[in-house]
């Protein structure tokens, strides 16, 4: 007798049944999920994981890991959600994610977070020759001296007994050997905060940003992660003024989104030039030319 399905009805079954079981199968400690923010309370963000069978899978995540830089929370009910599994209990059905591992307690930990590209908490306690010495998890760490910053770190010694996040570079010999990086992480969080920036920006939109530089054609404009470019001519219907005589670097400034424009850059990355106007935000002088000079007076 034969145990092979008799009909399609029963090959379609045993098929999705096969997918089921794979889809039913828990999330894992550093592995990377989807899911969907359900409940929003005062310590915990509650989330239902996405693909997992027909068993519901909660999870949740501390506020504080989606508070921005304001402090206010960066989700809502109903907003997606990505982020890493940090702690599990499939018996009990927890499940915490995190965007970090924060400070791991062992080099178990320590490995999964550097098998799922996890930031960790570690203590400069040290500068050599090279670059920092770092304590992770009761283990030493050594971060290369041009991963320390992302950019010039003028005296490594003014991050001695700082509590840092790093990203996991290497890790052999059972943890013998790590390596970490600090320039690592910024980038990787500039590029995440430059695309949620990019996410949110349409023409026509008012946002505020902060001048980075001043030039003779104009100013840019850096509105997290990524900049825009305030033309002269769009300054103020006063032809006559410039971004040197008006803006500073540092100045917080509320612009309207004039054009935004897909191009290449010289690498041949495909980018978007933004076009920003303070001119858009203030009436136009001529508007009440009629109302303060009535024809005939």
């Amino acid at each position: 007798m034969s145990d092979k399905p008799s009909s399609f009805a029963d090959l379609f079954e045993a098929d999705n049944k096969g997918q089921r079981d794979k889809r039913a199968k828990p999330p894992a400690l550093g592995e990377r999920v989807r899911g969907e923010v359900v409940q929003i309370g005062r310590d915990s963000v509650f989330i239902e994981l996405q693909n997992q069978g027909a068993k519901r899978v909660s999870a949740y995540m501390h506020t504080q890991d989606l508070r921005g830089e304001d402090g206010e929370l960066t989700v809502k009910v109903g907003d997606p959600i990505e982020a890493v599994v940090v702690e599990a209990d499939p018996k009990a059905n927890e499940y915490r994610l995190g965007r970090t591992m924060g400070r791991p307690q062992g080099l178990d930990e320590l490995e999964r977070a550097f098998a799922a590209s996890l930031p960790v908490e570690g203590k400069v306690t040290g500068v050599n020759k090279g670059g920092l010495e770092v304590e992770v998890a009761n283990a030493r760490a050594f971060c290369p001296i041009s991963q320390a910053d992302k950019g010039f770190l003028a005296d490594p010694k003014e991050l001695i007994g700082r509590s840092l996040e790093f990203l996991i570079t290497e890790f052999r010999e059972g943890g013998k050997r790590i390596v970490v990086s600090r320039r690592a992480l910024l980038e990787r969080q500039g590029r995440e905060r430059a695309d949620e920036t990019r996410a949110k920006l349409v023409v026509g939109a008012t946002v505020r940003g902060t001048v980075t530089a001043v030039r003779e054609f104009g100013a840019f404009v850096d509105l997290g992660g990524v900049e825009g470019l305030l033309p002269n001519g769009e300054l103020s219907y006063d032809r006559s003024a410039t971004a040197a005589g008006t803006l500073n670097p540092g100045d917080s400034v509320e612009v309207q989104v004039r054009e935004l424009k897909d191009a290449t850059d010289k690498r041949g990355e495909k980018i978007v030039k933004i076009t920003l106007s303070l001119k858009a935000l203030s009436s136009d002088p001529w508007d009440d030319v009629a109302s303060q000079a009535p024809v005939g007076r």
